[in-house]
């Protein structure tokens, strides 16, 4: 029940959150919608100091899990926009576009909602696992955006001229602004090609441009699909496991057995299944067509 309380109040934040940046409520927040901020964050609060307090002699270790600083960002905001507020009132300080930013950074309240939910939990732990792999994939895209933003801007200036007055790209044939102004600006067509969205605001014209755009959408499916299917097969395996222990602990509240002894039996009743299964499997092994001819040639 405290993890649907505690779901409840981050999401009735959230929404409080988002109201507050429709054009009605940017300017003049109603009383209802400072009341919601104000309950919620005195209840992260309360959360946070009972956590810290509860934390034991290392605290400080406590301090550096990741649901740890998202409950940070999530609460010191509102505190230092008040601080703000303040300092503005007193001294006609301009301090909207530092305001903006620490309302930005309240949308990290939402991220508490993944201390409650198993699943993500499940997810976060193959991320961890195939750490080695995600960084493989962020140098492969990193190669791959580089290289072939650099392909596409060269590959388009053979169809287009600069302009020394105006410094800008134009095609030749049209006289158009050119899609891609220098390797960097490529970078967004680049992407968007890799992650198989394709916007369609940018293209290639050029002949030799199309062909390296084709070879880029290739290797977007392939370094793309490698690393999900990773960790979806890791996430399988997290979640077979801790689909077996919920199972060992339910048995466990109706057998009078204790835990090594049930997972003992356990472990002797699934060996006898992988047994039966391999003994199963033997039985379609494909007939010797070899030692027939044998017996008939005898």
């Amino acid at each position: 029940y405290y993890y649907i309380y505690q779901g409840i109040i981050i999401l009735i934040s959230v929404i409080g959150l988002l109201v507050s940046s429709t054009p009605p409520f940017w300017l003049n927040s109603s009383p209802a919608l400072h009341k919601i901020e104000y309950i919620t964050i005195a209840l992260f609060t309360v959360d946070f100091l009972a956590r810290l307090l509860t934390s034991g002699p290392r605290w400080y270790l406590w301090f550096m899990k990741l649901f740890t600083i998202i409950d940070v960002v999530a609460i010191l905001p509102f505190f230092i926009e008040l601080i703000l507020l303040e300092i503005e009132k007193g001294k006609n300080l301009n301090a909207l576009a530092i305001l903006r930013l620490f309302r930005f950074l309240k949308i990290w309240r939402i991220f508490k909602l993944l201390r409650y939910t198993s699943m993500s939990m499940v997810i976060l732990e193959a991320v961890v696992k195939n750490r080695s792999i995600l960084g493989l994939f962020a140098q492969l895209m990193t190669i791959l955006l580089v290289l072939f933003a650099c392909v596409i801007f060269f590959a388009e200036t053979t169809i287009s001229a600069f302009d020394n007055s105006t410094l800008i790209w134009y095609y030749v044939k049209d006289n158009s602004t050119c899609f891609f102004q220098s390797a960097p600006d490529a970078m967004w067509w680049a992407m968007t090609t890799i992650a198989t969205v394709g916007y369609g605001d940018t293209y290639p014209k050029s002949a030799t441009g199309k062909v390296f755009a084709c070879f880029l959408m290739v290797c977007g499916f392939v370094s793309i699909a490698l690393p999900v299917i990773l960790i979806s097969s890791k996430v399988a395996v997290l979640v077979y496991r801790i689909t077996l222990n919920s199972e060992i602990e339910r048995r466990l509240k109706y057998s009078p057995k204790t835990k090594k002894d049930f997972v003992d039996s356990l472990i002797v009743e699934l060996s006898h299944k992988v047994q039966r299964m391999k003994e199963s499997t033997e039985d379609l092994k494909p007939p010797n067509f070899g030692a027939r001819i044998n017996l008939v040639d005898n």
